[in-house]
């Protein structure tokens, strides 16, 4: 059976999507030396924002789970 292009164009961009995914998250640890001296935080300050982020992200998660499961 012949996959149709569209399906792997849609892999395609799922997997792009991921890598990003990905890449995003792991960006706050390389840029933690640069901001901390940008804008004066000591470690536990940065802590807080990794956490923020990190509530955020796993909020917007479940939230997005929801959405998908209502349309389909």
């Amino acid at each position: 059976m012949k996959i149709p292009k569209m399906l792997w164009v849609v892999a395609a961009l799922l997997f792009l999507a991921t890598a990003i995914n990905y890449t995003d998250r792991n960006a706050l640890s390389i840029v933690s030396p640069a901001l901390r001296r940008e804008f004066g935080m000591s470690e536990q300050d940065y802590s807080y924002v990794v956490t923020g982020f990190l509530l955020a992200y796993a909020i917007m998660y479940a939230v997005s789970g929801y959405v998908v499961d209502r349309l389909g």
